[in-house]
């Protein structure tokens, strides 16, 4: 366990033992090497727990990003699924700290059997999401200071 904070903790461990009227288990302390501090947090925590340490520490670097002190300051663009939204949402005026929008298979324009940003049960758009992605990786590098998460 090389790199963790030797603390020893003990733990109950079952024990055969034979005695002259046959065997009985028997609880003894054993000490152990347990991770300590983050470490020790991320292994009782389970999957579940795991995943949620992961959402709390993003959480707080998206807040520290964005300069909010609250999740609800956040603001979106929601159902943001045709170039003309995205270009409102783009914009330098726009308070819009995140795109939300919806990746559904479709047609846009000639093109058939393709992934769009599109809400079901549409099926049709005239924005791509290969077009969407590129247009905000574009605005991202563009701009000073002010990009948009999706």
């Amino acid at each position: 366990m090389s790199g963790r904070a030797p603390v020893l903790a003990a733990r109950l461990r079952k024990r055969e033992e034979t005695h002259r009227n046959g065997a009985a288990n028997r609880l003894e302390a054993v000490e152990e090497e347990r991770p300590s501090g983050r470490e020790a947090e991320w292994e009782t925590a389970g999957e579940f727990g795991r995943r949620a340490m992961q959402c709390g520490e993003n959480l707080g670097r998206l807040l520290s990003y964005f300069g909010c002190s609250s999740p609800s300051d956040i603001t979106w663009s929601h159902a943001t699924n045709s170039c003309a939204r995205l270009e409102k949402a783009l914009a330098a005026k726009a308070d819009v700290m995140f795109l939300e929008a919806d990746v559904s298979w479709g047609s846009s324009g000639p093109l058939k059997d393709l992934a769009i940003m599109a809400h079901p049960p549409s099926r049709s758009s005239d924005l791509t999401f290969e077009s969407f992605i590129k247009r905000v990786m574009q605005h991202n590098s563009q701009t000073n200071g002010r990009r948009k998460g999706v």
